[in-house]
This record gives C-alpha cells, sequence and structure tokens, in this order.
C-alpha cells in the first residue's frame, strides 16, 4: 500500500507543473554551432545554427534545447526550422518539457519530422529573443551622458549535449566598448566581439562573460497596451490602442534642462527618445492620435505601398524612467480581413501592430467587438495566450449585448505580430434589426405626437379656452374675407382701365356684374361671421373694428361706384378729358384714404 501511494506521489510531483517528463539522449553531439548575440539594441536576439550528430546505433526524431534559468526569466520569444537541402527549412515547434535531475533548468524538444540514422548528421537553427536583459550601468546620468549597459551571458553554447566545435559572434551598438571578458580566444574589430572558435565543450557549461558597452538605442518598454478591435458588417473595422510607454533605460539624473537638450540634438547619439514609428497597415485610414490633453498634431504619416508610417513625436523627450500615454486609432475595410462562406464568417488580422523597432511589450490586452447576434466563437492564436470569458457590450440600438472577446498575453516583442484566426456565426438577416429598429422608433415617436396633439387630457373643460379659440378662428376667418375683397378691388381696376382703352361696353358691363356679385357674398359673408362674433359674445373692441371696417368698405364702395361713373361719361364723350383727369385724381386720393384705414382695422383684428 506505501508502496503504491509512494509511486503515486513521485509520478504527481513530477508533474505538477504541467510540464511532460522527457529523458535526454546521451548520445547526441553537436558537431559544429555556430552562435549570433546581436545587443545592439535593447533586446538580445539569439540564434543558433548547430550541425548535430547521431553518434548511436539507432535513429532519433527528437532532441532537446536548454536555457539556463536567470535568462528563460527574460525568454520573450522561441521558434526553430531544421534544414532539408540548400534552399529549404521546415518548422519545429519546440515544446516545454522538464527532464529528471535538471530542475534548475528549462528545456524544449524539437520534433523532428525526419528521423536521424547511426552517425547521420542534421542542420537545425533556432532563435530566440530575451527582453530585461541589459542592465543600465551606471543607472543614472546626466542628460547629456552616453548611455552604458552590462550585457551577462557565456561564450559558450548552453547545451545538453557535448560541443565538438562552436563560435560564438556579438554584435554591439558602438564600438566604445568599457569592458568585455577574455575567454580566449577572443577579438574585438569595431562593434562585433567574436568568441571562439572553441573546441570540446562539455555539456550545460555557462562560463560567465560580462560585456560593458555603449548603448543608446531607445530603451522604451510598453508597459501596457490595450487593443481594441470592432467588427462591423456594413464594411468598416476600426482599430484603437490606448499605450503606456516607459523609458527603461538609464534613468536621468537631476533637473531637466530644456536649453542643454536643445544643444544635445547636435549629437546623433543621445538616449532620449525624440520619436518613433509606429507601422499600420496599408488600408489603415482616418488615423488620429491623441493624448490626456487632446490631439497631437506633431506627429506625421506617410502613406507606402505595402504599409502606413505614423512617426509619433511625444509632447516632451522621454528620458529614463519617464513615461507617456497615448491614443492611437485607424479603420480599415471589412473585406481584407472578414471572409464568409454564407452565415460563417472568419476575422483574420494582426494580434498586435508594429508599435516601434525593436518594440518590448509587457502587457497586451485585446479586446474583439463582434456584431450582436454573433454565436459559435472560435478564437485561435498563433501561440499560447489568455482568454476570459465571453463578454457582451452595449452601444446604440443594442438589445441584448454585442459578445466581446478578451485576450491576454505578457512578454512580447515584434516576432509576435501574427495573425489570429476567429471563427463565428452571424445571419445576413439580422443586418435589418437595426434600420427597422431606427424605422419603428421614429414611426413610433411620431404617432405619439400626433395622438397627444390631438387628445384633450385636460380633466375640467376649458370653455373660456375654447370660446377665445372659436373667436379667433372667426377673426381669421374675416381676414381672409377681407384679403380676398381687396383683390377684387385690384382686378376690377384694371379692368376700368381696359374699358379706358377699347371701349368694349359689353366687356365691361359683364366684368362689372360679376364684381357686383362677388363683392356682395364677401358682404354679406362678413356679416354673417359678425353677427357669430355678437351670439359667442366677443370683445366689443373687435367687434366695433368689423363694423368700422363694414362701414368703411360700403363707403369705399361708393368711391368706386362714382369713378365708373366718371369712366363711362369720359369714354360716352359727355365731359372732357381735363374735368375727367381732376374728378379722378381727387377719387383716388379719397380711395387711397379709406383703404389704409381698412387695411389697419384689418391688421388689429
Amino acid at each position: 500500500m506505501y508502496r503504491y501511494l509512494l509511486l503515486f506521489f513521485l509520478i504527481w510531483s513530477g508533474n505538477c507543473n504541467g510540464l511532460l517528463k522527457d529523458a535526454l539522449n546521451t548520445n547526441i553531439i553537436n558537431k559544429d554551432v555556430v552562435r549570433s548575440i546581436d545587443i545592439s539594441s535593447q533586446l538580445i536576439k539569439l540564434k543558433i545554427h548547430a550541425l548535430l550528430e547521431n553518434t548511436g546505433s539507432s535513429s532519433i526524431n527528437s532532441f532537446h534545447f536548454a536555457i539556463e534559468s536567470k535568462m528563460h526569466e527574460s525568454l520573450s520569444f522561441i521558434d526553430a526550422t531544421v534544414k532539408t537541402d540548400a534552399s529549404n527549412k521546415q518548422p519545429l515547434h519546440p515544446r516545454p518539457v522538464s527532464i529528471s535531475d535538471h530542475g534548475d533548468k528549462y528545456f524544449y524538444r524539437l520534433q523532428l519530422r525526419d528521423s536521424v540514422a547511426a552517425n547521420e548528421t542534421v542542420s537545425v537553427e533556432i532563435e530566440s529573443v530575451f527582453t530585461n536583459g541589459l542592465r543600465p550601468h551606471p543607472a543614472q546620468i546626466n542628460q547629456l551622458d552616453k548611455q552604458l549597459v552590462i550585457y551577462e551571458g557565456s561564450p559558450y553554447f548552453f547545451s545538453p549535449y557535448d560541443t565538438i566545435k562552436q563560435i560564438t559572434t556579438v554584435s554591439l551598438a558602438s564600438a566604445n566598448v568599457e569592458s568585455y571578458s577574455k575567454v580566449k580566444p577572443v577579438s574585438l574589430s569595431g562593434s562585433t566581439i567574436t568568441y571562439g572558435p572553441y573546441r570540446n565543450i562539455h555539456a550545460f557549461d555557462n562560463t560567465p562573460v560580462v560585456i560593458h558597452y555603449e548603448n543608446n538605442s531607445p530603451f522604451l518598454s510598453v508597459v501596457s497596451l490595450e487593443r481594441v478591435v470592432e467588427v462591423s458588417h456594413w464594411g468598416n473595422i476600426a482599430v484603437e490602442e490606448k499605450v503606456h510607454i516607459k523609458h527603461v533605460g538609464a534613468r536621468l539624473k537631476g533637473a531637466f534642462s530644456r536649453f542643454d537638450f536643445q544643444r544635445g540634438q547636435a549629437y546623433d547619439n543621445i538616449p532620449a527618445v525624440k520619436s518613433f514609428k509606429t507601422v499600420l497597415p496599408a488600408s489603415a485610414k482616418e488615423v488620429y492620435y491623441r493624448d490626456e490633453i487632446g490631439n497631437i498634431s506633431t506627429s506625421h504619416m506617410l502613406q507606402l505601398e505595402d504599409s502606413v508610417e505614423l512617426d509619433i513625436r511625444p509632447r516632451f523627450p522621454l528620458f529614463g524612467g519617464w513615461q507617456t500615454h497615448y491614443t492611437l486609432g485607424y479603420n480599415v475595410p471589412s473585406f481584407q480581413y472578414l471572409y464568409s462562406n454564407g452565415n460563417s464568417y472568419l476575422l483574420q488580422m494582426r494580434l498586435i501592430d508594429h508599435v516601434f523597432d525593436n518594440c518590448m511589450i509587457e502587457n497586451v490586452k485585446l479586446r474583439i467587438i463582434l456584431p450582436e447576434g454573433a454565436r459559435n466563437i472560435r478564437f485561435k492564436a498563433p501561440y499560447q495566450v489568455k482568454q476570459d470569458e465571453v463578454e457582451a457590450h452595449f452601444t446604440y440600438l443594442d438589445i441584448v449585448g454585442r459578445p466581446v472577446i478578451t485576450i491576454h498575453k505578457s512578454n512580447l516583442v515584434e516576432h509576435h505580430i501574427q495573425d489570429f484566426n476567429l471563427h463565428y456565426d452571424f445571419s445576413k438577416m439580422l443586418l435589418l434589426r437595426e434600420p427597422l429598429l431606427v424605422v419603428g422608433s421614429l414611426y413610433l415617436l411620431f404617432l405619439v405626437i400626433v395622438i397627444y396633439v390631438r387628445l384633450d387630457f385636460s380633466v375640467i373643460k376649458d370653455e373660456a379656452g375654447e370660446a377665445r379659440q372659436k373667436v379667433a378662428g372667426i377673426l381669421e376667418e374675416i381676414q381672409g374675407l377681407q384679403e380676398n375683397r381687396e383683390s377684387l378691388y385690384e382686378t376690377f381696376d384694371g379692368v376700368i382701365s381696359n374699358y379706358k382703352a377699347q371701349k368694349n361696353g359689353n366687356a365691361f358691363a359683364t366684368a362689372r356684374k360679376r364684381f357686383d356679385i362677388d363683392y356682395k357674398k364677401i358682404h354679406n359673408d362678413i356679416s354673417v361671421l359678425l353677427d357669430k362674433l355678437n351670439s359667442d359674445k366677443a370683445e366689443s373692441a373687435s367687434i366695433q373694428q368689423i363694423q368700422e371696417m363694414q362701414s368703411k368698405e360700403t363707403e369705399r364702395k361708393h368711391l368706386l361706384d362714382q369713378a365708373i361713373s366718371l369712366t363711362e361719361q369720359v369714354v360716352a364723350g359727355k365731359i372732357d378729358r381735363d374735368k375727367y383727369m381732376e374728378n379722378r385724381h381727387s377719387n383716388l386720393a379719397k380711395r387711397s384714404k379709406v383703404a389704409e384705414e381698412i387695411a389697419i382695422l384689418n391688421s388689429n383684428l
């Protein structure tokens, strides 16, 4: 019983870290290794070309790659390929495993597609990128000082296998080297240090080397990047990024001097960061760049054939320890990233954009907002990420909310700029929902307004108010009739002028008869309305004005009859023209005066 418990405990303790247990193959050796270490920026980029030999009697189909624990804490990216011939390579997928008796080291197993027979060789290439591996020394510098950093590593290939021959090349940021470890043979040429060739190096040899050199590259770290991708099936995808950037190089000693900074711009290599370039997709449009204050207009955008370069210039230069926040957004057409087959859709976009050269991103939060009604959501990342539960995001005209997929990832570099695949189902009929909601809402709004206007919601009937409204309607009708009467006068004045010119008595008699009929009808209609005002007990002032207007109209009609009589006499030759003109002038003056008085009375109703 105790034996089974002990066996169970050993199996559980070996797998509690979630890694697959594995064993080293002692029949593999590194026949020839060429290492390239690039520390010319804030990152440590390591490339290893290794020729592995199977010295055993049976074939092998995998090998292991080891990383010391101190370096593994800074590991951001690892990839490997195997060389099949002079021009072709096949990708390998490193898988973390644990090796017994080596708990202080980290291992990756690389599975070969083709087995390596006994006494045969295979050429592999391993690429890895490390962050936060360079330490500024001194940690604080003056504003115009150069930045010196320390790199700690090894001239040997840290491998679980013995190495027959190897050489290491270290590329620096400048030729100014304060000091470096001299593990012979070693040589310094310009900004390159060459260690080796070395022969017969044992497995896990980690002889340390320290290089102290000048490195004024931008030591910028993206502390947090919150990226929001909002998908619309109306032809647009909106992308917005909230970025928090910090200068993680040597901290600025003392106060900042604008004068010294302007003077220091004459030097090419200063550790302060004045600007950096962000690369966006070629189809990016409506780009905006702002911070908490507002839009930042000092930046520039350059449209290239395959990308859009945005030269971002913060409001102030970034020295060691300084930081800034900003928001960057743009739109892209959905047809370039969204693919459909019936009601099934595939969104394929970058998980992150190129923030700046040799970027280092500590934390990324990606939020993908899909259209309301999307279902069967399946997210596939190009590398391991953490995915939260699907949430709901509410915006205009949403009912149940839009599904939001949230992704988290830490410690990213440029090599992580890869596409993700997001599959989901969405019915095209749902595209009509929002337009129908708008139309329906407007219809209901207008319907409510019509009902509200037409219905009387008062509890007590307002008889006085109704009477006032009725009187106001009658007065408005009287004003309209008076305007019609004015039109009759204007029309008949033209008839009199034609009669004098053409002397057509029959036409004139007909027109006068029609005028008298229309005039009498309007006069009678106004009298009827006046009687209604009396019965409705309207204001006496209004009644008196209408009565006076009717009286003035009678006087005006009498003057018109006189003008008609004068016209008939002059046409018949009963009076001479001079006497006609004298009497006509007097008649027109009187009629004009009466017409003005009537107009004043009518406007005051």
